[in-house]
């Protein structure tokens, strides 16, 4: 999914606007992208998340190129619901360090104002999850297996999701999503 054929200042088209949650999403143009994003803003404390609902049956692989301008604090995860949400996926932390969700696994880092590309795949019994980052401007790749929690396989809600950070004024840039 681009966001090029949307008009900044518009409001966003119902088949993306009713996945938002939270904070507020808009299409932006960005000083070192080719063409148009998605923004996702925090508002007082409250991160805007977009999440869209995948079918029940793995395997998923989700690819996205994000950037994310400090405050740090963004998720992209697959998330499964069933009791309680169980997240897998990756967090930028403090000065761009990359960090699997749930268990903390270093991924490296992305210097502040680059594009990060993020593939993650959820093998077909549910029970891991490979995430693969790598920076568009020539970065190290890293690459990490993460176990998926228990829960994860048999039915329950399970959808995608890219978050800016619980922190005032936080924001994340999504692009060139695909979801297979």
């Amino acid at each position: 999914m681009t966001f090029d054929d949307l008009v900044m200042g518009r409001p966003l088209p119902r088949s993306i606007d009713r996945l938002v949650r939270g904070g507020r999403a808009e299409v932006a143009a960005v000083p070192n992208a080719v063409d148009r994003s998605l923004r996702l803003v925090s508002l007082d404390g409250t991160p805007a998340m977009v999440c869209r609902q995948l079918s029940d049956t793995a395997p998923y692989a989700v690819v996205a190129e994000l950037l994310a301008p400090a405050p740090y604090g963004q998720r992209l995860v697959l998330r499964r619901e069933k009791l309680e949400a169980t997240e897998a996926g990756i967090e930028i932390g403090e000065e761009g360090t990359l960090r699997s969700v749930p268990d903390g696994s270093a991924l490296g880092s992305i210097p502040p104002g680059e594009w990060l590309v993020v593939e993650m795949v959820l093998d077909p019994s549910g029970s891991t999850l490979e995430i693969t980052t790598s920076a568009t401007q020539g970065g190290a790749a890293a690459w990490v297996q993460v176990a998926a929690a228990a829960g994860w396989v048999g039915a329950a809600r399970t959808e995608f999701c890219v978050s800016s950070p619980a922190a005032t004024d936080g924001e994340i840039y999504v692009n060139n999503l695909r979801i297979h």
